[in-house]
C-alpha cells in the first residue's frame, strides 16, 4: 500500500483557484459591461445630456470612465492568472508574482466597479434635485395677476419686469 501523494501547489492551483478565478472575471467582466452599456444607451433619459449641467456631465464622464477602468483592470488580472496558469500547466510551478498581481488588478477592478456605481447614483441624484429645483423655482416665479372682467391670468415674473422696464 503506497501513501498518496500530496498535490503540488501547481496542481492546486490549476484545479481551484483558476477555474473560479477565471469564472469570477468572466462574470465580473460580463456584469461591468452591462452597467456600462446601460448607461451610456440611457445616458439621455436620465440625465438629459445634451442639456444637462457641466456637474451632472462631470459625474457622468466620470462614471463611465471608471467602469471602463474597471473591465481593464479586470482584463488584465484575467491575462495574469491565465499566464499563471500556463506555467503551472508547462513548467509545474506557480509563479506566486503573477497569481498577486492577478489578483491586485482584480481587487482594483472591483473598486473601479464600485466608484462607477456610486458616480452613476450621485449623477441621477444630482439630475433629479437639480431638475427638481429648476421646476420649483419656476414655479415660485410664477404669480397671478387679477384681469378685469375675468378670472386671473399667469403671467411669469420676468416677463412682468419685461414689461416694467419697457
Amino acid at each position: 500500500m503506497s501513501p498518496e501523494k500530496k498535490p503540488s501547489r501547481a496542481e492546486m492551483f490549476l484545479k481551484y483557484d483558476y477555474p473560479e478565478t477565471k469564472d469570477m472575471c468572466k462574470q465580473f467582466l460580463t456584469l461591468t459591461t452591462t452597467v456600462l452599456v446601460i448607461s451610456l444607451t440611457f445616458s439621455d433619459k436620465i440625465v438629459g445630456f445634451s442639456a444637462a449641467s457641466s456637474t451632472a456631465k462631470w459625474l457622468t464622464i466620470s462614471s463611465w470612465t471608471s467602469l471602463l477602468l474597471a473591465i481593464i483592470f479586470c482584463g488584465l488580472g484575467l491575462l495574469f492568472v491565465t499566464k499563471a496558469a500556463g506555467e503551472a500547466t508547462y513548467d509545474d510551478t506557480k509563479n506566486d508574482k503573477r497569481v498577486s498581481d492577478a489578483y491586485k488588478m482584480i481587487v482594483t477592478a472591483g473598486g473601479f466597479f464600485i466608484l462607477g456605481l456610486i458616480l452613476l447614483i450621485g449623477t441621477a441624484i444630482f439630475s433629479t434635485y437639480s431638475s427638481t429645483i429648476s421646476k420649483e423655482h419656476k414655479a415660485a416665479a410664477r404669480i397671478e395677476l387679477p384681469k378685469l372682467g375675468q378670472g386671473h391670468e399667469t403671467i411669469n415674473i420676468s416677463s412682468l419686469i419685461h414689461i416694467c422696464l419697457s
